[in-house]
């Protein structure tokens, strides 16, 4: 203040004011906003694993109701159920501007290099082209992502055509593929391959020229002359290992797996090179593998795959190829009138649920397309897309008013459950507790380490031990509740409330065991179990395939199990021992009801809340069609796989192992038990370097991926591998199994991190499993049971739970697409016919 400012008054008191020192008031403002900043970060990182589901108390005195807890946040790669089409798509959107397509002369001329011919040869201008091994193709015909059908489509129109790249495009040696690159990142990385002298490059003349070149197959893709190298093959098998070892650091594709020791271990395991599908030309459904196109067997509707083009046809080919066509239609004509006799019941998976499979519908359920007419073949489509579209439209119903009730209805009582199992678990806790200490107390007193000598009694340390034997048991519902909850197994909305309270039975008839011995030993050891009265039967089995089973049952998110079955003398030991332990003879005179008897349930397996597969790979005994059946039920994008392709499964192995489909949420580090205030605020922004992530299991189906549950840790089911034992004497074979499994736990051990090697190496243990995927149906119930004959059981269940939007949306999408190819077939009829008839005019 100056000296000639005279102090402010203060108009109520007349006193001066004093004025505050600058630096204490920012310190003030610093520490309030400290105070603040600390309170919020405590707030949000407290639990921050739980802290998306709110704990709820149960009505307080005041009234207070339970609310429903907030959906869970995952991070940007999420994709949830109902956005996942969405999100794929405005993610794509974005790189399609910067996307590019090439001819197989053009990526020649911009990424290898442009080589004229020696001289001496008949046109020294004509310019050479090569093709660089390992470089990714797609085939226009036969791709599914339409976006880049269209991109390379619309790139050559907008070409003028006196330019030397539309003449490359016209005049391409292989018209229907292309090299497509998604953004301007993969295309400065296959800029850099010009540089890379470990790539191996050929003429461009020699791909698809039915011989294999490239040590990874690449150059024969439309071929089957790469179908037995690399792996298999044990002349290059060092050959493609060194391959791989020399082109550890080569990347061309940025969502790729990156380099390692389990990708080259994969690899190396892999039973053919990569394959372009031949699509039929009368049906684009059917894709074939290069081995099952012009092999001598039709395949094709039309017979399309045994064509050969005409440049390459020779004149003892043609008479060959007409024989093949002359049997092949021989076949179908004389199959025609059978076609809609019926042919027993069919498969649950089927629409019509319940009703007849007519011979033609067989055909196509195992993909026999081939010994019909293209248009009975889409007649067949047709019918079923129908039967879909009407069954998914009646569970969609079901599934709205679940969706609309699952909080009222089960999400409300199961929160409270949890907060009332809470307050139990922590009056247990608090009791066990208090005893303890009182024993240790006197304990103390007595100096002794023996509770019998400080006075204890036997029968308050049982007490005691009973106490902990309850709280464990009560901690694990209330573990497997908070599971449910924070996983959202039932959905957002509690729509698969209904599956959570349920036990769902199927016959015995009704299971395919798909592996039944037929050796003398198993045999004999199933009947003297069966019929051996000295049989303890109140103790599950030592072995679970020695067993006779009354009924199978599926508790969804508990277990899977079997009801061992009893015969009547069982029965009537049984009874007689519940008469002597719990009834007194004299009061029961009636004669006992042996049929209300039921056998000891064995647990097949228990249902793994932290782990799910997206693949349907393991479901060999359900669909032995290659998954069409399955596929089509589930409504996924990749409907019919290639037929007879060897890599199927590279699509599913991506996902597991780049993560693109991984969904995680981020928790603050255990390392760091103390975080600064600054640290605390990161963490509550998500953006703190020490947050970890948590994967979250895939509960829901989608378009291009199958969220398969899985039931481990059953029995023990070793009774075959015992009888081989006995019988062979631990001969060589028992050294090598030893070996074997020494050498797959040295691996396991070493692939601890990877979540598909870990539930391999659990599925082939020799306790009995499960999977289990739900699909969309009209009820809940089992669909299909199949036994795989490795202890291992494979459960298809329906449930309206599983209709969802995007189900509904496939199923109209799928029926319109069946009734577009049929009135396509019909119109080609139409012209064949009146083709025919100018012909007819003609020559008359």
């Amino acid at each position: 203040m100056k000296k000639d400012q005279k102090p402010k008054e203060n108009p109520i008191q007349g006193k001066p004011l004093v004025e505050k020192e600058e630096g204490g008031s920012k310190a003030y403002v610093i520490l309030i906003s400290s105070i603040v900043t600390l309170l919020i970060a405590m707030i949000l990182t407290s639990d921050m694993l739980f802290s998306k589901q709110r704990d709820e108390e149960t009505q307080n005195s005041n009234g207070d109701s339970i609310h429903a807890p907030p959906a869970p946040h995952f991070t940007s790669n999420v994709q949830t159920t109902d956005s996942t089409d969405s999100v794929e798509e405005t993610s794509h959107l974005q790189k399609v501007s910067e996307a590019s397509c090439y001819t197989l002369e053009e990526y020649s001329l911009k990424f290898i290099a442009p080589h004229k011919n020696r001289k001496g040869d008949n046109n020294n201008n004509r310019m050479q082209y090569f093709f660089r091994c390992g470089t990714r193709l797609i085939d226009l015909n036969t791709e599914r992502n339409q976006s880049k059908v269209e991109l390379c489509m619309k790139k050559e129109k907008q070409q003028p055509k006196t330019t030397t790249m539309s003449t490359l495009t016209s005049n391409s040696m292989f018209s229907s593929l292309r090299v497509y690159l998604e953004d301007a990142y993969e295309v400065q990385l296959h800029l850099e391959q010009q540089y890379n002298v470990a790539a191996q490059r050929i003429p461009l003349e020699r791909l698809n020229d039915d011989y294999c070149d490239c040590l990874d197959g690449t150059d024969e893709l439309q071929t089957s002359a790469c179908s037995m190298s690399g792996a298999v093959s044990p002349l290059s098998h060092e050959r493609w290992k060194r391959y791989l070892i020399a082109n550890a650091h080569v990347r061309l594709y940025h969502e790729e797996e990156p380099p390692s020791e389990q990708r080259t271990a994969r690899l190396l395991r892999r039973l053919g090179g990569p394959v372009l599908p031949f699509a039929c030309r009368g049906d684009s459904n059917v894709w074939l593998a290069p081995s099952r196109v012009g092999d001598g067997v039709v395949d094709c509707c039309d017979g399309s795959d045994e064509e050969k083009k005409e440049k390459e046809k020779k004149e003892e080919e043609e008479e060959k190829e007409e024989e093949v066509k002359k049997q092949w239609k021989l076949h179908v004509l004389a199959l025609q009138p059978y076609l809609h006799t019926d042919s027993g019941m069919m498969s649950m998976l089927s629409p019509t649920i319940g009703g007849k499979r007519t011979v033609a519908g067989m055909l196509l359920d195992k993909d026999l397309t081939s010994l019909m007419s293209c248009r009975r073949v889409k007649e067949e489509r047709l019918r079923d897309a129908r039967g879909l579209a009407a069954m998914v439209k009646e569970g969609n119903i079901i599934y709205k008013q679940r969706k609309a009730e699952g909080w009222e209805r089960y999400g409300k009582q199961i929160v409270q459950d949890r907060d009332e199992m809470k307050k139990k678990v922590q009056t247990i806790s608090e009791e066990f507790d208090q005893e303890r200490k009182r024993i240790i107390h006197l304990m103390e007193m007595a100096q002794t380490r023996d509770p019998f000598a400080a006075g204890v009694t036997n029968d308050e340390l049982m007490a005691l031990d009973n106490l902990y034997r309850k709280l464990e048991q009560e901690a694990l519902e209330l573990r497997h509740i908070q599971l449910m909850l924070t996983f959202r197994w039932l959905g957002n909305d509690f729509e698969y409330y209904p599956l959570a309270q349920g036990e769902y039975e199927i016959p015995l008839e009704r299971v395919v065991y798909t592996a039944e011995s037929n050796a003398v030993s198993i045999q004999e050891e199933r009947e003297r179990h069966l019929y051996n009265t000295t049989f303890l039967l109140d103790t599950p089995p030592e072995y679970v395939d020695n067993t006779t089973y009354e009924h199978f049952a599926f508790r969804p998110y508990l277990y899977i199990m079997g009801t061992i079955q009893l015969t009547s003398e069982h029965r009537r030991l049984l009874k007689e021992r519940d008469e002597l332990l719990n009834v007194n003879k004299s009061s029961n005179t009636s004669q006992p009801d042996y049929n209300n008897i039921r056998g000891p349930p064995v647990i097949f397996g228990y249902w793994i809340p932290d782990k799910t597969e997206i693949s349907l790979q393991k479901f060999t005994a359900m669909d032995n069609a290659g998954g069409v059946l399955l596929r089509r039920r589930l409504f996924m994008y990749e409907e019919h796989p290639i037929m007879g392709g060897m890599e199927q499964s590279l699509l599913h192995e991506r996902y597991h192992y780049t993560g693109n489909k991984r969904r995680v949420l981020r928790v603050p580090s255990k390392d760091n038990k103390n975080p600064s205030t600054r640290e605390q605020v990161e963490r509550a922004a998500g953006v703190s370097k020490d947050m970890v992530e948590v994967e979250i299991p895939h509960q829901y189906n989608t378009p291009d991926m199958a969220a398969v549950q899985l039931f481990l840790g059953g029995a023990s089911c070793g009774l075959r591998n015992e009888k081989e034992k006995e019988k062979n004497g631990n001969t060589h074979d028992d050294k090598v199994s030893d070996t074997n499994n020494s050498n797959n736990n040295e691996n396991n051990e070493n692939n601890n991190n990877n979540n598909n090697e870990e539930s391999e190496k659990t599925m082939n243990t020799l306790l009995s499993g499960g999977r289990v995927v739900y699909v969309c149906a009209p009820a809940d119930s089992i669909l299909e049971w199949y036994r795989n004959g490795n202890c291992q059981h494979e459960v298809l269940f329906g449930s309206p739970s599983a209709c969802s939007q995007w189900t509904l949306e496939r199923a109209k999408e799928r029926l319109q697409q069946a009734e577009e190819a049929l009135r396509q077939e019909e119109e080609k009829e139409k012209e064949g016919v009146n083709q025919q008839k100018k012909e007819a005019v003609n020559t008359q």
